[in-house]
């Protein structure tokens, strides 16, 4: 059963088949993808990084593990693309996967290692190329190959791509000359001063390498940042053309809500979907389950040794 309308900037009826922007369920999709090639025995959870990535061990990160990378404990929390901790590159260097990947590999800790802090952005960069390098292929293919193909989601997840036309919402409101649909509303009727009209957020986003462009979308804390209104981020600039072809991995993948309740469905179960197919061993679906039970366990220690 699906309901309601795509957001405030498109007045769309929801169909199963339409695609939403995941953002940070893209950094699921890849701890999926290291537990397919630790499953098949290219990755192994408490080897180093460095080991599959070796000019990863540099800035004293030699001892970071794929567990560590997969549970958040690798010191990088912080790493925005830039540098210096703390601070987001311009989108048009987001979207450099080579760039980026490079740069994280160069970096040194900004976090205590092996102290978990949800990692952001830097887990797709980290996640992303330990897949490329176990794997051997391009991280959009290893998707496709590992995940989509056996469960048959193809049409349903769109990783790292442009959307086919008229499937995601506010695709209209990106300023995609190819749709046909149209928002009802006008800025005003929000209310937001910070809104984006569609002739200046595709301005923008036409020259990654202008000024106006390096305060990024959605990502620069603030609520001056360009792509912020009052209602959050500014769909139109998130579902812009440009910035879903970005390799950004916890940013422009998209996937319909039933494509992703079935890759979540098979790791509480046995690896395997009814109607798609088997996206992981039993044995393997069973010892997700068994480290995420135990790390739930450990949680609520902690949290009854601080209330004491």
């Amino acid at each position: 059963a699906v309901a309601g309308e795509c957001g405030w900037t498109d007045p769309t009826q929801v169909q199963q088949e339409t695609l939403f922007s995941i953002f940070g369920c893209g950094k699921a999709l890849l701890a999926v993808l290291l537990h397919c090639l630790l499953d098949r025995g290219e990755l192994a959870v408490d080897e180093s990084v460095a080991k599959y990535w070796h000019q990863f061990g540099s800035g004293q990160k030699a001892a970071v593990t794929v567990r560590d990378a997969l549970e958040h404990r690798a010191g990088l929390a912080r790493f925005g693309g830039l540098p210096r901790p703390g601070l987001r590159a311009p989108l048009a260097e987001l979207g450099r996967w080579d760039l980026m990947v490079e740069r994280l590999a160069m970096s040194k800790f900004n976090e205590s290692p092996h102290v978990q802090s949800d990692h952001g952005l830097a887990f797709g960069w980290l996640a992303g190329s330990l897949a490329e390098r176990a794997g051997g292929a391009s991280l959009p293919f290893l998707l496709q190959e590992r995940i989509l193909q056996p469960l048959a989601l193809e049409q349903e997840v769109v990783p790292l791509e442009r959307p086919a036309s008229g499937r995601n919402c506010d695709d209209a409101a990106a300023g995609r000359k190819d749709s046909t649909r149209s928002s009802r509303e006008s800025p005003g009727q929000r209310g937001s001063s910070a809104f984006v009209s569609v002739d200046s957020a595709a301005s923008v986003l036409e020259d990654f390498g202008s000024n106006a462009a390096t305060a990024t979308p959605g990502i620069n804390s603030g609520a001056e940042t360009l792509g912020k209104t009052t209602h959050g981020l500014d769909p139109r600039l998130a579902n812009h053309p440009r910035v879903k072809r970005s390799l950004l991995p916890t940013f422009s993948m998209q996937s319909t809500a039933r494509g992703l309740a079935a890759i979540f469905a098979a790791l509480g179960g046995n690896g395997a979907v009814e109607g798609h197919g088997q996206l992981l061993s039993e044995g393997h679906a069973r010892w997700i389950q068994q480290e995420m039970a135990q790390a739930s366990s450990c949680d609520a220690e902690s949290s009854d040794r601080a209330a004491k």
